[in-house]
């Protein structure tokens, strides 16, 4: 084989290399002669001894033909033959096969709203619920009330006729409400039928069936009284928040949990003191010390959340209660730019019935007063004495 590299002379490139696997590596020798440009490489691998000894780099693209022999194949040389500014030939890329997904669209018909109307409910805020019934098909919702005497009719479902009567029958608001929409009672059960038909085609008979409806508890109002002082005095401050029972059976609260805050208050000359009365008889039924309130951020600021605070009274159903609350040992500082101020938030109500829900519609209550270095002018038009927010 030396003699036959021989004769090609200074016009090719003798490359030896010997290809030996062992174990997992490959070594491989190499031997190189420099040709002229433009000419062919020739690369022989043989199986001769492993020793490495110079690397060639390739700095274009090569393209590579083999030569076959009948040597056994752990002896057999290979001669590859590399060109100089061959193309490099990229792999086919194979393209997946888009993926096709098929949704079978039920058709509606009045038995199939029939068999596949569902009906829930939402609570209103004075307790009583308004009904909805829904279907889906196709990825289309149908929604639609009691009121409603037909659905249908676009987005390629046909337009049916709709029906519901119930024993007893459904309430009907008061004519001078905005909201003219029928409801349910509270805790009541009403046997009820509803039914469909399609206003068109060849099938427009009349689809019907009868349900069982049990509807739920009532809820539990809370809010502040429509009208109460909220300029803070020294000494006693009264207010509240009025409790509604829309259930049909008596709620007795059992705990109250409030966010609690004051700015530009002594507590130097006693104690401060919110007071809970029973709103049956005014009894204590509670008394927080705010003078342990830990400091606040904001100066002359003093604030606790989610205090706790344990009591029991009775409401009754549909009677709406105020709940009194006191203010006591208020002395306020004169501080320009804080004026004093008490923040009660009623953040959860506690009840002996977990089932009832309790609805809190901007519980806070707020007292304060403006600081101001004008002498006290009971004939003011305008500022903190004429509207009676300031501190006297």
């Amino acid at each position: 084989m030396v003699d036959a590299l021989q004769g090609i002379g200074d016009k090719m490139v003798a490359v030896i290399m010997t290809v030996m696997a062992l174990g997992h590596g490959v070594f491989i020798s190499v031997q190189t002669a420099v040709t002229p440009p433009h000419q062919e490489t020739a690369v022989v691998y043989s199986a001769m001894a492993p020793v490495f000894q110079k690397h060639i780099p390739l700095s274009a693209p090569v393209a590579i033909s083999r030569v076959s022999s009948t040597a056994p194949t752990s002896l057999l040389p290979i001669v590859l033959i590399a060109k100089k500014n061959a193309k490099a030939v990229k792999a086919p890329v194979s393209t997946p096969s888009p993926i096709i997904t098929t949704i079978a669209v039920q058709p509606v018909t009045a038995q199939w709203l029939l068999d596949n109307t569902k009906l829930s409910f939402k609570q209103k805020r004075d307790g009583t619920y308004q009904a909805i019934f829904t279907a889906s098909t196709g990825g289309q919702n149908l929604t639609w009330g009691i009121d409603d005497a037909s659905i249908g009719g676009n987005g390629g479902i046909p337009k049916f006729s709709f029906s519901v009567s119930c024993d007893p029958p459904f309430e009907t608001p008061a004519p001078d409400l905005p909201d003219q929409t029928h409801f349910f009672k509270v805790r009541t059960s009403y046997d009820c039928a509803i039914g469909f038909a399609a206003v068109s085609g060849n099938d427009q008979q009349m689809r019907s069936k009868n349900m069982h409806i049990d509807t739920g508890p009532g809820q539990l109002v809370v809010t502040p009284p429509s009208s109460m002082n909220t300029v803070l005095t020294n000494d006693t401050n009264n207010g509240g928040f009025v409790f509604d029972n829309q259930d049909t059976q008596s709620l007795t609260v059992t705990k109250l949990t409030l966010d609690i805050s004051y700015t530009a208050l002594t507590t130097m000359d006693g104690p401060l003191v919110l007071r809970i009365l029973d709103p049956a008889n005014q009894s204590t039924l509670a008394d927080y010390h705010m003078e342990n309130i830990a400091a606040g951020s904001a100066p002359y600021t003093f604030a606790a959340t989610n205090v706790d605070i344990p009591v029991s009274f009775t409401l009754q159903p549909a009677t709406p209660k105020l709940l009194p609350l006191q203010l006591l040992g208020v002395h306020r500082l004169s501080i320009l730019d804080n004026d004093p101020r008490v923040t009660l938030t009623l953040r959860a109500v506690t009840l002996d019935k977990n089932a009832v829900p309790v609805a809190l519609g901007s519980s806070e209550i707020h007292w304060t007063c403006v600081v101001t270095l004008a002498a006290y002018d009971p004939n003011a038009t305008s500022g903190p004495y004429a509207s009676g927010e300031a501190c006297r």
